[in-house]
């Protein structure tokens, strides 16, 4: 299954909104400007950008192919610099590889 993500984001009174997949409107995120002021707000508007895009792409087979291509158009949409570097962040820091070590006592 392909996914379109056809994000419409329109600029309102209160914030930004974020609609996503057109093929199902049960997806719709608002994001007020204030929240991308500090960059404290704005890992907190990524944060719950982040957690609402995973929630809805669970539903689908391809989840993460999703997850994937709503992020994407959403942070063009919104066109945040903060939010962009802050998703970069992310992105890397999931691609470190982990080094865990066990230290054992021999008798």
């Amino acid at each position: 299954m392909k996914f379109k993500a056809a994000l419409a984001a329109g600029v309102l009174a209160l914030g930004l909104t974020v609609p996503a997949l057109a093929q199902d409107s049960g997806f719709n995120l608002s994001i007020d400007s204030a929240a991308l002021a500090t960059e404290a707000s704005a890992r907190e508007a990524y944060d719950r950008l982040e957690t609402r895009i995973a929630d809805y792409c669970s539903q689908f087979v391809e989840a993460e192919q999703c997850t994937d291509q709503v992020m994407t158009a959403a942070l063009e949409q919104i066109g945040s610099d903060m939010l962009t570097r802050i998703h970069a962040e992310a992105v890397a820091a999931e691609s470190e590889p982990v080094i865990t070590a066990a230290v054992y006592e021999t008798r």
